[in-house]
């Protein structure tokens, strides 16, 4: 589901877009959890053709406020994204917020949040949300 919301601050105005999305997951909670909270490293040996590398830029694969940067291919194109790491223990979520590459020319800000949710065993959901604000 797609919303759309405009927000002002200040004497700027500007529009955000939130999309929100359940997807089932066969594996269990913790180890979902694990992938996306400190283990980014692991996803190219799944989706080697889209992402190549994911690498740590600053401080480290387990600590919030730690930057990444993945190398993918989008539509033929070799991109990077650097993203800053926010982990959220108790709630089982990670937040991943766009600091540098080709999405901020795009949008002036972008974060992904996942929240994963164990719904029976070998089987989670993970919530995602993307909200950004278009240029």
């Amino acid at each position: 589901m797609t919303l759309s919301d405009t927000t002002s601050r200040g004497d700027q105005t500007y529009q955000v877009e939130t999309l929100e999305e359940l997807v089932e997951i066969k594996a269990s909670a913790d180890e979902v959890y694990k992938v996306l909270s400190n283990q980014h490293h692991l996803i190219p040996e799944a989706a080697s053709d889209h992402v190549q590398e994911v690498a740590v830029h600053e401080g480290d694969w387990e600590t919030t406020g730690s930057v990444k940067v993945w190398k993918y291919t989008l539509d033929g194109r070799a991109e990077s994204f650097k993203e800053k790491v926010e982990i959220d223990e108790a709630n089982n979520s990670v937040s991943l917020t766009g600091v540098e590459g080709h999405v901020l020319e795009q949008y002036r800000s972008n974060k992904v949040t996942f929240q994963v949710i164990p719904k029976r065993e070998k089987c989670t959901i993970s919530a995602s949300t993307l909200v950004h604000r278009p240029i």
